[in-house]
């Protein structure tokens, strides 16, 4: 009898296999991270307590002490709204449900959930020792416990069921930030900041060790580069609006353009050391010259903090406790699109030029030798690259800090819009393709990725000595600089979203941010 069930069983899987939501292969390596807003359910083993949330179900192991990655789209769940989940200690199946979809996970030992033809809105689901049942808004269904096939409906009243913890509707951001904890199984110890909170929409900016994500009208976020521990900062921020996140060793500094939608339409800049309860807010009351500008970047040197802006550079001095503005003229910067810096120096890409910035003189000084409309820039082993309407142009950075033209790449059809290097090569897209060339732009070639063409546009790259990854508005498209070949990878294969905002690369680990939400790739295969 009981090889009849495992027989029953491997068949069951065969046959909902082409429900699978992705693939295996990316399921293995992808992990979705949306808004971990609210609780909608939860269910306890023996082991484990199971979370339903609106970024599909969160599991936390009570033997380890440890939460494990979100279970959603990459595994055959729903991203967001699992309203209720259920573990059936009989068999050992993880149930869950969203809208009217129900779904199981086959054991600890299974890794993608499946689809149940289940019709209905599930409300609960619950057990009476062995058997299964489903509560939708009419009645009470009991399942097959081992297909969840429907086998009749049932009076409640005749059996003793055991329904999962459901209907919460619980505000994590309320229970992290008013001192809530959720208490482990035994009772023996507290369980903190039991979820995390991901963006909606962001921009990724690193360091070695950590990620600080500034959203757009969500806050910030921060965590380590595996982002098992994030943290969401919602309050304490002069606004929620964030355009630019720099971190100089134990210093951040959170840029603002003024946040329309929220409660505050204060602009400037946030500054945090270590701790990150320690907020200083600095807006156009300390610096009347703020107005309404972006923050499009900060420079840093021995304690100097230069806060680039739309139109005026902004110098704070601690050890003097004052503000200053400089600008090579009034008028002349307008609308920074880019800001580098190499030690003492730096260069603010505007609309109206290119300004040389010496940080520890407090000068500024236009390059009036560049010869096209610039739009991005990235410096690397003493050159700096500048990519322009037309193509790209290196120059060298000499020892006084002048730019030496080299070598140009100059063509009307191919403007650079995004640049990249791996140490050994520069990478820049155009319009609809990715290029390739040698420090020196000796060697130029247009990389052969496969389906880029018109109407996607290519939002950023990012690369390693392996790859060269591209975001666009319809997925991401990964190249091997070896074999040249092109994988694209899109909602299908499990992605949060098709419309890539930012890359940030980090060892074997890609980091894409999206318009729904974060995305953590493994690289390595």
């Amino acid at each position: 009898m009981k090889f009849k069930k495992i027989y029953a069983l491997l068949l069951l899987t065969s046959l909902l296999s082409p429900l699978y939501g992705v693939s295996l292969r990316y399921a293995q390596k992808l992990t979705n991270y949306h808004s971990f807003r609210y609780l909608y359910s939860m269910s306890q083993s023996q082991d484990k307590t199971y979370f339903a949330t609106d970024n599909g179900a969160i599991v936390y192991s009570h033997i380890f002490r440890c939460w494990e990655r979100p279970m959603n789209y990459p595994q055959g769940l729903l991203d967001k709204n699992i309203k209720t989940i259920y573990y059936h200690p009989a068999t050992g199946y993880l149930w869950a449900a969203a809208d009217q979809a129900l779904y199981v996970l086959f054991g600890d030992a299974a890794f993608q959930w499946e689809k149940i033809d289940f019709f209905g809105t599930c409300r609960r689901i619950g057990s009476d020792n062995n058997r299964l049942f489903a509560e939708t808004y009419s009645q009470v269904l009991e399942l097959d416990p081992y297909t969840g096939s429907v086998i009749h409906p049932v009076n409640p009243e005749n059996f003793s069921i055991t329904w999962s913890v459901s209907s919460i509707k619980m505000d994590l951001y309320q229970v992290q930030f008013t001192g809530q904890y959720f208490i482990d199984v035994d009772g023996s110890s507290v369980v903190e900041s039991a979820f995390r909170k991901y963006p909606i929409s962001f921009s990724v900016y690193g360091n070695n060790q950590n990620l600080w994500m500034g959203t757009l009208g969500n806050g910030l976020y921060t965590g380590d580069r595996s982002t098992l521990f994030v943290q969401h900062m919602p309050y304490g921020l002069l606004n929620n609006n964030v355009t630019r996140c720099d971190v100089f060793g134990n210093k951040v500094f959170i840029g603002h353009g003024i946040d329309y939608k929220g409660p505050d339409d204060r602009n400037g800049w946030t500054e945090t050391h270590t701790e990150f309860q320690n907020f200083r807010w600095i807006d156009e009351d300390d610096v009347p010259v703020l107005g309404n500008q972006t923050v499009r970047g900060f420079l840093y040197y021995q304690d100097t903090l230069l806060v680039i802006t739309d139109h005026s550079i902004i110098v704070e001095r601690p050890q003097k406790n004052d503000f200053m503005t400089i600008t090579p003229g009034v008028g002349l910067i307008n609308t920074v699109q880019d800001v580098v810096q190499c030690d003492t120096m730096a260069w603010i890409i505007a609309e109206s030029g290119i300004f040389k910035i010496n940080i520890k003189e407090l000068s500024i000084s236009p390059v009036l030798d560049i010869p096209i409309q610039i739009q991005t820039a990235i410096f690397m082993d003493g050159y700096l690259y500048l990519g322009s309407h037309f193509g790209i142009l290196v120059y060298e950075v000499s020892d006084s800090s002048t730019l030496i033209f080299k070598k140009d790449f100059i063509n009307v059809y191919y403007g650079v819009q995004n640049l990249a290097e791996n140490g050994k090569n520069i990478f820049w897209s155009d319009d609809f393709s990715i290029r390739k060339a040698d420090p020196y732009l000796n060697n130029l070639t247009t990389l052969p990725v496969t389906d880029l063409r018109r109407g996607i546009y290519i939002n950023d790259i990012a690369c390693d000595t392996a790859y060269i990854w591209v975001g666009t508005n319809q997925g991401l498209f990964s190249f091997n600089l070896a074999t040249e070949q092109t994988e694209h990878i899109t909602m299908n294969e499990g992605l949060c979203s098709n419309r890539i905002q930012t890359l940030e690369i980090s060892d074997n680990i890609l980091y894409i941010g999206t318009d729904q939400g974060l995305t953590r790739y493994e690289i390595n295969d």
